[in-house]
């Protein structure tokens, strides 16, 4: 063990903070540390150590803690690090989480503000622990706090002992519930707390010692057991009725979103489908429905992201964007209309054991309607009584509505292969309960079938006995209901307080007694695992989502001393300025796209030049961080002053202090001049850049694309969307553009990919890999109008309104 190892241990074990000569004597009376000289170790070497590590403790005066209780008792959350987020969400769940909740819980709750005003993503907190190794483990994607395992390093766990204990006994692979709940029962251990075990904590304790223990599909069994086949085969099913925490990740989550259809939004009266391809074009007159389609995907993705469904401005596109509230997006303005959704998404994204329970399915689609809540106008009317010639007042209907509150989900349904399972409808007082359920579909069927036989004693069921199932399920289904915490249904809950801690016994007598039973507790369950997985998934997918509008800023001469941080940061284009500027990677590509001779041909290179600020504590700020975080060694560093910025600050990680820099353009004279003193045109060109080659997995929606761009330049831009969403970006394009010649270079393309005189270099691209939609406006709504490509690079058929003159020379 390492000295502030053990001043740790010391710390953990007492539980209170302690000065240097108690550390010291606990240390040496223990035997913790042993010095290389024999000797005990002194209080002054205790303080030393501890100045070594400000990340692990707290020193005040002569006091010393640890770091993790002054995280806990942190009230300004808006100013912790990331890594204090982290600790601090660790410390309050107490157990081991993986880096997708962790992300999740710091964006919720706004533990950690990114300087981009993005949300944390889960790779960036990944890359934090391991940047603290000495706070944080992380084994098969689960993170917890080195403190947790220093505290059993040196004992045998008696929970350790329990669950092995029980598992010789039972001879068989156990669920953790019934594990957690055997080791109560037994009274041998207790937890700290003295609060009861849960599986939880079993699961925790299985994971810090898998070399003895392993789990297969929700059940704990040892290492060394050998299942058959058969066995492994029945236990499948008992993924349906388990709830586990899933381990998806999103450093392995690509865009899952295959198709989708709107209706009832702005121009666009029936529904109309969008088949989402790498590369998806939309052409049109102005006017016909281009921008509603765009802003249609906006707004589904802010109803996830910020569960506004009435919005006049989305934080994805700022004041860009300006829908006016859900009156006026509604087609012709009539609230009395459900705007409709429809998403289809990709199976292979579902977490592992979701995809073994849909395993049978090959389509899944998740319907939305969203409407106002309204109630009917009434007239008073002066009705005669023909009895006694008395007049009285009577309401009468109008035949018209008014809004009552804000819009809400009204309808949400559960599409597989084309086959509603599940549909759900609004009932008032945010409660959603279930209109149908569709026992005739196969995963519905399935999941009845694995219920009764996993948690019963019966061997099988009979038509009776499915029969008599599903008569229970119909009484039963009145006590399910949702709360709309989420923007549709991912929970099921129960009014029934029914437990079950073991295996019903069924027998004739009880038999549809116990079957109702064992649906009424197992049925939220089996369907929560799939509500939940298709609403991560969907809100994973729209939360991939960029957006770049069709009026780019353009920045202040001086960006590196100027806020460029407003409303339309992203969708103005002002983040791809800060990510050149801050990001290395993203400037040497678009740089082999400015200047290679084969791509852009621009005069020009972006390059930063860094400057320190005199006013500032620039300077102290990368020396502490650098002997306190970073681990470097101060004397490595010989006379700073002597040395320029760039050596010292290209030492640092990137999350260290970096100095003040400036985006700067060079041309080939090796001029240094501003993107104010070049061509407009390249400065609107910039964002575009960026935003299709520094992302990954993404779905990047830009608005015109092409503009203010030379007609060359513009053909130029077809290369760059091939190697953004074919390359190794593998980013989904959707494009709303009016340029001939970025459409006829990707038809060239095509053609020479077919053809195999592709140029060298130049990735290849397939009809397949294309989506160009003509959009109309006619009487009936705006209508969208698939054009088909031949592996030729032409058109399979006609546009509606004609095509580009310049299509032939390109072609040709």
């Amino acid at each position: 063990m390492k000295l502030h190892e053990a001043i740790q241990q010391v710390l953990l074990e007492e539980n209170r903070e302690l000065n240097s000569s108690q550390i010291a004597h606990k240390v040496n009376q223990k035997k913790l540390y042993t010095r290389g000289d024999g000797q005990p170790v002194p209080s002054s070497q205790i303080s030393a150590r501890v100045r070594k590590y400000p990340a692990l403790f707290n020193y005040n005066g002569s006091i010393i803690g640890l770091k993790q209780w002054l995280v806990k008792k942190e009230h300004s959350v808006n100013k912790m690090k990331l890594h204090e987020a982290i600790q601090h969400i660790l410390l309050d769940k107490n157990r081991e989480l993986s880096a997708f909740q962790i992300s999740k819980i710091v964006n919720e709750k706004g533990l950690y503000q990114r300087k981009d005003g993005q949300q944390v993503p889960s790779k960036q907190v990944l890359a934090r622990v391991r940047n603290y190794p000495l706070l944080f483990y992380s084994d098969n994607n689960r993170i917890g706090l080195n403190a947790w395992r220093l505290k059993f390093a040196n004992k045998e766990s008696l929970l350790y002992k329990e669950i092995l204990y029980i598992l010789e006994q039972n001879s068989e692979a156990m669920d953790p519930k019934v594990i957690a709940d055997t080791i109560v029962k037994r009274e041998i251990y207790f937890k700290d707390d003295k609060t009861r075990v849960n599986a939880e904590d079993v699961l925790f304790e299985i994971r810090k010692n898998e070399n003895t223990f392993q789990i297969i599909n929700g059940l704990v069994q040892l290492s060394n057991w050998d299942f058959d086949e058969d066995y492994i085969k029945e236990a499948v099913y008992d993924i349906m009725v388990k709830e586990e925490i899933s381990t998806k990740d999103e450093l392995d989550f690509s865009n899952s979103l295959k198709n989708f259809r709107v209706g009832n939004f702005k121009p666009y009266n029936h529904s109309q489908s969008l088949k989402l391809k790498p590369i998806t074009l939309l052409f049109g007159p102005n006017s016909s429905g281009k921008s509603s389609l765009i802003h249609s995907i906006l707004y589904l993705q802010n109803a996830f992201d910020q569960k506004d469904l009435d919005p006049h401005y989305m934080k994805i596109s700022g004041d860009s964007v300006d829908l006016g509230g859900f009156r006026q997006l509604i087609h012709r303005n009539d609230i009395q209309r459900r705007l409709e959704y429809e998403i289809e998404i990709d199976k292979s994204q579902l977490n592992t054991e979701l995809q073994k329970t849909l395993m049978e399915i090959n389509s899944i689609k998740l319907k939305i309607e969203i409407g106002q809540p309204l109630k009917e106008k009434f007239k008073r009317q002066i009705i005669k009584a023909h009895e006694d010639g008395q007049f009285f007042y009577e309401n009468s209907p109008t035949g018209e509505f008014e809004s009552v509150g804000k819009p809400r989900v009204q309808k949400y349904d559960i599409v597989l292969d084309e086959e509603t399972m599940l549909s759900f409808g609004y009932r008032g007082n945010d409660l959603f309960k279930i209109d149908q359920f569709n026992y005739s579909n196969k995963i519905i069927s399935k999941i009845i079938q694995a219920i009764i036989l996993s948690n019963t004693t019966t061997s099988e069921i009979d038509d009776d006995d499915y029969n008599k199932v599903q008569d229970s399920i119909d009484n039963i289904l009145s006590e399910f209901y949702v709360l709309t915490t989420d923007i549709i249904p991912s929970r099921i809950r129960t009014i029934s307080k029914t437990t079950m801690d073991k295996i019903i016994a069924i027998n004739k007598e009880n038999r549809e007694l116990e079957f109702a039973n064992t649906i009424r507790m197992f049925l939220p369950v089996a369907l929560n695992e799939i509500l939940e997985g298709l609403y991560d998934v969907a809100k994973l997918s729209l939360s991939t989502l960029v957006y770049l509008g069709p009026i780019r800023s353009y920045p202040p001469r001086h960006l590196s001393f100027e806020a460029i941080n407003n409303s339309n940061y992203q969708s103005g284009g002002a983040l791809a300025w800060d990510k050149l500027r801050d990001n290395e990677e993203v400037r040497k590509k678009i740089n082999a796209w400015l200047r290679n001779t084969g791509k852009l041909k621009s005069r020009y290179q972006i390059e930063v030049r860094k400057y320190v600020d005199p006013k500032s504590n620039e300077f102290n700020s990368v020396l502490e961080d650098i002997e306190s975080e970073q681990n470097f060694e101060l004397e490595k560093l010989g006379n700073w002053n002597g040395l320029p910025i760039d050596k010292i600050i290209d030492s640092m990680k990137s999350d260290a202090v970096e100095g003040i820099k400036e985006l700067v353009l060079v041309d080939s004279d090796g001029t240094v001049v501003s993107h104010r003193d070049v061509g407009f045109g390249i400065s609107q060109v910039i964002p575009v850049l960026v935003y299709t080659l520094a992302n990954k997995n993404k779905i990047v929606m830009i608005e015109q694309p092409e503009i203010h761009l030379h007609p060359a330049l513009q053909a130029e831009l077809g290369d760059v969307m091939i190697e953004s969403a074919l390359g190794e970006n593998k980013n989904t394009l959707i494009l709303e553009n009016h340029s001939e010649h970025m459409i006829l270079r990707i038809l060239r393309r095509i053609r020479e990919t077919s053809s195999g005189e592709l140029p060298e270099g130049k990735i290849p691209i397939k009809p397949e890999d294309v989506s160009v939609i003509y959009i109309q406006n006619t009487r009936e709504g705006a209508v969208l109008n698939n054009i088909p490509i031949t592996e030729d690079g032409d058109f399979s058929k006609r546009w509606p309104d004609g095509f580009f003159p310049e299509r032939a020379e390109e072609l040709n």
